[in-house]
């Protein structure tokens, strides 16, 4: 018997274990608190700007390859040295506007 001097109960317990209790509430409010534990579906700072800067980079190539393509009328120049770095940005350009942008899909940029 209990005098109140143990906090715990000696007699059996009255009261079973409903085992048909309701938890549709207790799964609503940790799906909600799930909600606020997750990562904001945006970009970090760094890969927002990658469509910016890989058309910067495409720019930057194309005003190379005019550079290279005008300084191949110097006769003095080496054209198939010349030709051989054309072809690498024509190369670098095409993965840039043709491959990159599907792996940047696929990644959700």
């Amino acid at each position: 018997m209990n005098s109140g001097e143990f906090p715990y109960s000696t007699r059996p317990d009255d009261k079973p274990i409903n085992f048909h209790m309701n938890v549709q509430d207790q799964i609503i409010k940790y799906k909600d608190d799930e909600k606020f534990q997750k990562a904001p579906p945006i970009l970090p700072h760094d890969l927002e700007k990658v469509t910016e800067l890989l058309g910067n980079i495409f720019s930057d190539l194309a005003d190379l390859r005019n550079k290279l393509s005008t300084a191949s009328q110097n006769p003095e120049m080496n054209k198939v040295a010349l030709s051989n770095l054309v072809s690498k940005i024509d190369e670098i350009n095409e993965v840039i506007v043709l491959e990159i942008p599907e792996d940047l899909a696929n990644i959700g940029i």
